[in-house]
């Protein structure tokens, strides 16, 4: 972050990972990076003076045969640590690279590198939250860096660099009052990364005199949140010129070039759109469509429903895991809106638990709790704030079901919300439910529209009703209405009761025999 700092992106490739046992380096790379660009490189082969095993030699390709030639720590190491020395250094996972390097520096009598550390895993995971996986393959395939030989040194530490110009960006956008409240809670993280969010926040400071928000983000009793596109009352019909296209030619021509018009899919979407373009002369009938694998099923009933469709009476589309969900707001239907000549609105909606209290959670930010996890998870969820308009935490990838502090931020529903409470008008859930009575789509999953199928029903005009991978539909029904009990919890329960009794039983008996033996005594 300091423009006067120069850091040293390193990776290092070796005969195995466990410290314990006496592995090498086999390979050494580093990247300086300084005022905000990668001034030079320096990578070189370590002869490990071992046997390298074959796994190690087919993730990197580094042979045996190579490194015979190569050059041995001890004829390296006094280069490479006055190439550390004064540097902050940074690895994606440093906690492996720095000690495994400093044990080295030992091994061949020199002391411990005095300099920082920092670790770009966890900076991922804190600034860039919604990301599904930080391995720095995946990231560098995100932002688009060359990353071409992944598990080989050089390449490696290539791609941490420019990753880390990345989350360097990343960190300067975040709001003075996010990056205050992540220092205040202070997660534990690897080395001396949080001194990262200092450094920025002491920049944030020097350049400003009073704190200001960019344009997109406001801040709301304590925490700066996203703002969220206005929900209008009045709604605008689609453009009557907008005809729906009957033929393959003419799907051709608004579809974008990579898709291909297919036979099965066309006869689907005319079939949809003949079934309910014209309730006037021809009464609409339900559809059963069974439609083979790679037809293009999404697209084949999402087209003809746009055409159909209006916040007036719209699309409810059911389908079955909220991952598919996403599939269809983040892909079918942008895909929808670069190509008709109209736009369509979507919204997902979703049980209460997977939204977000914004009571709980500003309640709950400063709570001391000995948990690491949960403090880290608090820096993510500030940041992510700067970013959801949703609220739905499944933006975060998080195992719920082992992350204690999300159960308590868990929304509870509308109808638990108090309308004098300082989040009311920022509440998710409200403005999710308040955005379908304006959407063309609605896109829920089984388990919510069989527990929530009233506020459909409440709605002025029936909407349309899609329910999609319908074969799982019943067993989400049956799944849904049944409990499961344990028998053997059961058993297991019913014996500490009895276990109980009769311990009390017998200790209640004990000293009732204490009691008739000092009576018969006295």
């Amino acid at each position: 972050m300091n423009s006067k700092t120069t850091y040293a992106v390193v990776d290092i490739e070796t005969t195995g990972t466990d410290m314990a046992v006496d592995n090498r380096i086999i390979q050494f790379s580093c990247a300086l990076v300084s005022q905000g660009r990668i001034v030079d490189t320096y990578v070189s082969d370590i002869n490990p003076q071992r046997e390298v095993p074959e796994r190690i030699v087919q993730l990197t390709g580094i042979t045996p045969q190579r490194l015979e030639t190569a050059p041995t720590f001890d004829q390296v190491s006094a280069k490479l640590y006055k190439l550390l020395s004064g540097t902050v250094f940074v690895a994606h996972n440093v906690n492996f690279d720095f000690p495994f390097l400093n044990r080295e520096f030992q091994r061949v009598g020199y002391p411990e590198l005095d300099i920082e550390a920092i670790d770009t895993v966890t900076l991922s995971q804190i600034l860039l939250p919604t990301l599904s996986s930080y391995r720095l393959q995946d990231l560098s395939a995100y932002f688009n860096i060359v990353h071409d030989h992944p598990h080989t040194a050089d390449s490696d530490a290539l791609a941490t660099a420019k990753l880390l110009l990345v989350l360097f960006r990343q960190i300067r956008s975040l709001p003075r009052r996010t990056l205050e409240q992540i220092i205040t809670i202070n997660p534990s993280l690897p080395q001396d990364t949080m001194k990262v969010f200092i450094q920025a926040n002491d920049e944030n400071r020097s350049q400003q005199l009073a704190e200001k928000l960019p344009v997109h983000l406001k801040l709301s009793s304590g925490l700066v949140l996203r703002k969220r596109e206005p929900i209008f009352s009045d709604v605008r019909d689609k453009p009557t010129a907008a005809k729906f296209p009957k033929t393959r030619a003419a799907k051709s021509k608004i579809l974008p070039d990579h898709l291909e018009s297919r036979v099965e899919q066309n006869k689907m979407m005319n079939m949809i759109y003949n079934n309910y373009a014209d309730p006037k002369h021809h009464q609409a009938k339900p559809l059963v469509i069974e439609a083979p694998t790679g037809i293009g099923k999404s697209l084949g009933y999402c087209l003809p429903f746009s055409y159909l469709a209006s916040a007036h009476k719209p699309v409810v589309i059911s389908t079955a895991t909220t991952y598919l969900q996403f599939q269809l707001q983040q892909q079918t239907i942008p895909l929808l809106n670069q190509s008709l000549p109209f736009q369509v609105n979507s919204v997902i909606l979703k049980g209460a638990s997977h939204y977000i209290d914004l009571n709980k959670f500003r309640h709950l930010l400063f709570v001391a709790d000995n948990s690491v996890q949960t403090a880290f998870i608090k820096a993510q969820i500030l940041v992510w704030l700067t970013m959801t308009t949703t609220g739905d935490l499944d933006e975060l990838h998080l195992n719920v079901e082992q992350t204690p502090f999300v159960w308590k931020i868990q929304h509870a529903g509308v109808k638990w919300l108090n309308p004098d409470s300082a989040f009311y008008d920022e509440d998710f859930l409200r403005y999710n439910l308040a955005k379908a009575q304006q959407a063309d789509f609605i896109i829920v999953n089984h388990a919510y529209l069989l527990k929530n199928w009233q506020f459909f029903h409440d709605f002025p005009v029936k909407p349309y009703l899609l329910v999609d991978e319908t074969q799982q539909f019943a067993e989400t029904a049956i799944r849904s209405n049944q409990q499961r009990i344990n028998p053997l919890a059961v058993i297991s329960a019913v014996n500490r009761v009895r276990g109980d009794i009769q311990e009390n039983h017998h200790g209640s008996a004990g000293c009732l025999c204490r009691q008739c033996a000092a009576k018969s005594t006295g």
